[in-house]
């Protein structure tokens, strides 16, 4: 059974700590793409570097512990150190467990219909700085993936699925991924197959206006130098983090669409 969420869970932010220094524009496989400045991000402890340790400090029960500011169905609301937009929270699986279970997956997308924003998911080797399973909650929606080309996916050789349709991004975009388009409920149901399925280690997912977006993930987590930290799902969602300001004044559509290939699971072979 769903727990009552809070009618506005953003009110439960004392404040934000997203302050760009800078902000840019470029079309992106031809779509709109937000590059940010935010030199807090230089501050940001555990993000992923190219050779990362095999272990890291078991920082999720403190800051469940700490800094909760809801809780139910198993889940915790807490703030985000390094929030991703100016409403932004972090819901994380209660439970010591790496993937979101259906629970949080269902939980997550019944706050994004709620506060008409988007919901983003990173795994350990795309961009997760904790390795316990997490899922951001954004108060806003970003037009980079309504405006890229899709189309309906062949099912062939994919997970089964119920009462969704089954989308995929088409070129420029470079990469594989699948849409679910439906209830709620359908699609956390549609992502966690596509999670127990898929072949692909690491993963991103971003979910706004009724399509959740599942991206199997290459081996490749910082596409340097055509972008110079770990890409993540603000990434596939538009959205472009910069810490240094020579970096993100040098960057170019091309290399944002590169950045975009190097680290996305191939595009199936049509035949």
């Amino acid at each position: 059974m769903q727990p009552s969420l809070p009618p506005d869970p953003f009110a439960l932010l004392t404040g934000s700590e997203y302050r760009p220094a800078a902000t840019r524009e470029l079309q992106v496989c031809g779509a709109p793409a937000e590059l940010v400045w935010l030199p807090s991000r230089q501050t940001r402890r555990d993000a992923p570097t190219a050779a990362p340790p095999a272990f890291r400090a078991a920082a999720a029960e403190r800051i469940l512990r700490e800094e909760a500011l809801w809780r139910g169905g198993g889940c915790v609301l807490t703030p985000n150190l390094h929030p991703l937009a100016t409403r932004e929270l972090l819901l994380w699986c209660e439970a010591p467990v790496r993937e979101p279970d259906p629970q949080t997956l269902a939980l997550a997308l019944a706050l994004e219909e709620a506060v008409d924003g988007a919901v983003m998911v990173n795994s350990v080797g795309a961009a997760a700085s904790n390795p316990r399973a997490h899922a951001h909650l954004a108060g806003e929606t970003l037009e980079f993936l309504e405006a890229l080309p899709r189309a309906t996916a062949e099912r062939g050789g994919l997970p089964a699925m119920s009462d969704v349709e089954v989308l995929e991004l088409m070129p420029p975009f470079p990469g594989f991924s699948i849409g679910v388009r439906g209830s709620a409920p359908a699609r956390a149901a549609a992502l966690h197959n596509l999670l127990e399925h898929r072949s692909a280690t690491a993963f991103n997912i971003v979910s706004q206006r009724g399509v959740s977006w599942f991206f199997p993930r290459s081996t490749v987590e910082i596409p340097a130098p055509h972008f110079p930290t770990a890409l993540g799902c603000s990434e596939l969602w538009g959205r472009w983090f910069f810490a240094e300001q020579e970096p993100f004044e040098r960057a170019t559509a091309d290399d944002l669409q590169t950045a975009l290939g190097l680290t996305s699971w191939p595009r199936r072979d049509p035949s």
